[in-house]
């Protein structure tokens, strides 16, 4: 994914390349971080320990560690943002949700964009104030704003954003 991410930044017709990829058990993420940092135009967006927890964030926050068992992190997350959705009449989470419109309602979304941002401010920034990408967090937040920004831009008054 981010090497095909690398070569869209390559072909220099974009202001900026997102390609959104999370830690899980994936042996490959040093890796990927390295190729997307390699490149001005490519933006890293990680989640740790998975991409669900951005959507879990839609519902609660907690810093719970998942995946520290030894086993995949989203088959940790997975039933209790499956209790989130069933307790909101929503349909059970799997790969490839195709309910996510249901979910990102406005005020999820600004409750999700409040939960990442403290998660990432308080518990994964270093001494420099850099992510930690190895603690728990979702930058998914960042991607959710630049959006807004741009979507204020194209509709001028039109939009008001949630994070």
């Amino acid at each position: 994914m981010v090497k095909y991410a690398k070569e869209k930044s390559d072909e220099e017709i974009y202001s900026e390349v997102y390609c959104v990829f999370d830690r899980d058990t994936h042996e490959t993420f040093e890796q990927a971080l390295k190729i997307a940092n390699s490149d001005k135009l490519l933006k890293a967006i990680t989640s740790n320990p998975c991409f669900e927890y951005w959507i879990l964030l839609h519902f609660a926050y907690t810093t719970k560690s998942f995946g520290t068992s030894g086993g995949s992190p989203y088959d940790e997350l997975q039933p209790i943002l499956n209790k989130y959705l069933k307790d909101n009449g929503l349909p059970a989470y799997t790969k490839n949700y195709p309910h996510f419109s249901k979910i990102i309602s406005k005020d999820r979304l600004t409750k999700a964009c409040k939960n990442a941002t403290t998660i990432n401010n308080n518990n994964c920034r270093d001494n420099n104030g850099s992510l930690d990408r190895e603690r728990r967090h979702t930058q998914v937040v960042d991607l959710v704003t630049v959006l807004q920004e741009l979507a204020k831009k194209i509709h001028k008054n039109d939009f008001k954003d949630s994070c």
